[in-house]
């Protein structure tokens, strides 16, 4: 499995409104990251705005999606993609793809840490109280991840780098989970 752990910020949550991503974040699991900041050419709505503090003018002139598009394609061509609700963000890049007519990436796969954490950490659910307990802050705060500067605004690539490190909390204690007692024993001896 060659990962990539991903993370987007957009002008807004609703494709069907016509929402464009502004950021992407690819951190390779070998340790490659990239950043791809684009001009959307549309302005963000308020909710969006609030958390990824890029305004219309700071985007402005910058490359669309289509002129980095045949890069971001060969960045993650035949990577398994991890993201957090990696839904909102697969959905995303692949109408980015549609919009500039050009072929989305080959991937080989995709993993949902939103998923994985609900399965991993069931318990968390009745302490949460109707909190987004699996939100990545909250997976973050849990496992003692540095969320950096998350608190102020969202980056894609600093979420990602925060997402490949819970995801890998999160992959330990499916190990620990699904193994064998007997085995947990003789690792600790």
């Amino acid at each position: 499995m060659h990962p990539i752990f991903i993370d987007t910020e957009t002008t807004g949550f609703r494709i069907s409104a016509g929402h464009r991503i502004i950021q992407l974040g690819a951190v390779d699991g070998a340790g490659g990251e990239s950043l791809w900041t684009v001009d959307p050419e549309r302005e963000s709505d308020d909710g969006a705005y609030a958390v990824h503090g890029l305004s219309r003018e700071q985007l402005r002139g910058l490359p669309r999606w289509l002129d980095v598009a045949v890069d971001i394609r060969e960045a993650l061509d035949g990577a398994t993609l991890i993201a957090h609700n990696a839904p909102f963000d697969i959905v995303h890049l692949l109408t980015e793809f549609d919009r500039a007519d050009e072929r989305p990436p080959a991937i080989s796969g995709v993993i949902c840490t939103q998923t994985l954490a609900r399965r991993v950490l069931p318990d968390l659910e009745e302490q949460a109280e109707g909190l987004r307990i699996y939100s990545l802050d909250n997976l973050a705060l849990y496992y003692g991840v540095d969320r950096g500067q998350r608190d102020q605004r969202h980056d894609a690539l600093d979420d990602a780098r925060i997402l490949r490190d819970v995801y890998r909390h999160l992959e330990r204690d499916t190990w620990i989970r699904s193994a064998d007692p007997h085995d947990l024993e003789e690792a600790e001896s």
